[in-house]
Formats: C-alpha cells, structure tokens, sequence
C-alpha cells in the first residue's frame, strides 16, 4: 500500500498553490476497493488494525465517516481502486501525540490507483463537499503570505501552519510553512531529544528561533547562501530570509528583479545588476 510523500520544507514561489491549514495529528491511509470498500489500512510507515494501542480507533472512524461517501464519489468518478489519506487527531494532538480524548479524522488526500495524488484542484472540486482540511488561500507564494503562516495572523488558521499543493512542471509540488509558535512548542516539548527533534523540525528552520546560523546573500554577485559577512567575491553579504528562493544565476533579468523587489526592495535592482556583468 503506497504511502505518503514526505512534503518538501522548501516553498516554490513561482507556483500557483492552494494553502490547506495544517492538522496537528498522525497520517493515516487507507485502501479503498469496489467490492471491498475500505478493506486496508496503516499509518505512513506500518500496516493499521483497530488492535492497535495508539490509533486503533482510525479505521473505524473512517469507515463510519467516509465510506459511503467516498464510494458514491469514486464510482462516479469511475475509479475502481483507490488510496486515501487521512489524518488522525484530537483537540489536543500535538506533533504526532495524542491525548486521551475522543479523536476524529480528517481527509487530506486521494490517490486512484496508476494515477498518484490528485492535483489540488480536483481534489477541492470534488470532494470539498466533504470534511477536508480549510483552504486558505490560493495564488502565488509570497512574503507577506509566508510571514502570516509563520506569525498565525492567516485567517483561518490553526496552530501548526500550512500545506501548499500545486502544479509545479507538470508534476505535483506539495510543501509546508510551519508557524514560529508551534515550532518553539517542539523546542520546549522535545528538545531533550535531538534525535526526535530532528524529526520533527527541518534544521534550517531553527533559524525562525534564532537558534540556527541564518543564510546570507551578496548582491554584488547574485550567490546564496554563504554564513559570512563579506562574500568570496570581496563584497559585503546581506542577510536572507530562510524562505527566499534566489533564481538560477542564469535566470532572465525580470526573474532577479521580481526575487529583488519581493525580498531586498530596499536595494536597488538595476545598478546590482549593471555591477554583476562587470
């Protein structure tokens, strides 16, 4: 049975994306059949059963909230097989753990079979009818959108952050922001524990909270990501947000100017790029 992808941490800002709120809870899928309905299920590394001392209630909650549903639009839609994921969760789960308390489960995604992970669009369409996660936005990935998951003043948004799905050349691009606050709970949760922390925070956001040595970038010469304060080419760095994607250095002149104007509006594009070909 297929699993989940892993959801990349690094935002693409050139893609139309829909921003889905992020639920705080445990990936469950499930293998849905014509004939068998819902017949399989696991989390996204295991097989499931409702014996299971942790999430063994999942199964059948999905059974009762989704099967019915879920079968009369996978008919229509003439998909004989199909894997569905859904996320497990309670009031008070947090980065993967659960308290005692009565759980629900959310649908995040459809996968027909031979086909992969519907693209966003579809999948809103039609099954939005249904209990899915809260769309929050949708349009091009910029600044001040990515500074109102990371600060929680998006509306609509819970605690932990965002999930970003689009088309990006022709294949699907999926990726998360995460909010400051959740990322400073892990810290204060789990940060006993390197291993687990790692787990759960990519290491490049430890620099959300300042604990993490920040990227830099020269606009003298269009290179990223160096940690000093004078670049290789003897001029002087300028410090880079951990979510600015810096184009290739042989992209075109309006590509560098929109990365300039959405990140460094303060300095001035046309002599940088004058001084670059020097």
């Amino acid at each position: 049975m297929k699993s989940y992808p892993e959801i990349s941490y690094r935002t693409i800002g050139s893609m139309y994306a829909y921003a889905f709120d992020k639920i705080d809870g445990s990936n469950i899928r499930g293998e849905w059949g014509s004939k068998k309905g819902f017949w399989k299920f696991g989390t996204r590394n295991r097989l499931l059963d409702q014996h299971d001392i942790y999430l063994g209630s999942a199964p059948l909650l999905i059974k009762e909230k989704y099967e019915d549903d879920l079968s009369r639009i996978f008919r229509k839609l003439k998909i004989g097989k199909c894997i569905s994921f859904f996320e497990y969760w309670g009031e008070n789960s947090f980065a993967g753990n659960h308290e005692d308390e009565e759980h629900t489960v959310t649908l995040i995604d459809v996968n027909p079979f031979k086909r992969g992970i519907l693209e966003p669009k579809l999948f809103i369409k039609h099954f939005g009818n249904l209990d899915i996660p809260n769309v929050l936005y949708s349009g091009k990935i910029n600044k001040q959108f990515i500074n109102s998951v990371r600060n929680r003043t998006l509306d609509g948004m819970t605690f932990e952050g965002v999930v970003c799905k689009g088309i990006h050349k022709n294949i699907i691009k999926m990726f998360k922001i995460k909010s400051i606050d959740w990322i400073m709970k892990v810290k204060d949760y789990f940060g006993y524990n390197p291993v687990l922390f790692n787990k759960l925070v990519n290491k490049c956001e430890l620099e959300l909270i300042d604990s993490y040595r920040k990227r830099r970038f020269c606009p003298s010469c269009f290179r990223s990501g160096s940690l000093s304060s004078q670049c290789i080419c003897g001029n002087k760095t300028v410090e880079m947000d951990y979510d600015a994607q810096p184009p290739r250095k042989n992209s075109s002149k309006k590509r560098w100017k929109d990365f300039f104007r959405e990140w460094y509006s303060n300095l001035n594009f046309e002599f940088y790029w004058k001084e670059r070909f020097k």
